[in-house]
């Protein structure tokens, strides 16, 4: 990666996150294997994080089949195993605890020990 390239556009970030979109734990850990030292909490195109995608496609997920999406709770437990942290915050300063409410992600929600949405 060149020092003007920004993080989003190299091919190990696409093929982190295009596993993240595609819900695909066994491909997203194999990508973070083979790219040890890409910063999981670094900005992605717009500001959104890894975890935002993840929690996104996690919406998209249960929109398409009207059930939760265990797949994407996967994702969310290889990304917080590799040290994603949910109170990054986007510029905006929305971070993915935010984005999990707006989303109603209970499960997680949950999994960070942040409890359910209400309501």
């Amino acid at each position: 990666m060149s020092d003007l390239e920004p993080l989003w556009e190299t091919e190990a970030f696409r093929r982190v996150h295009r596993a993240v979109e595609d819900l695909d734990p066994i491909e997203l850990e194999a990508a973070l294997r083979d790219n040890p030292s890409l910063d999981i909490n670094a900005e992605g195109y717009m500001g959104w994080r890894l975890l935002f995608t993840a929690i996104e496609s996690e919406f998209l997920h249960q929109q398409d089949t009207g059930r939760p999406g265990l797949p994407n709770l996967i994702v969310s437990q290889v990304l917080l195993r590799h040290g994603a942290d949910p109170t990054v915050a986007h510029p905006d300063g929305w971070n993915a605890v935010d984005f999990a409410r707006e989303y109603h992600h209970n499960e997680f929600l949950t999994l960070i020990g942040e409890g359910p949405c209400r309501g």
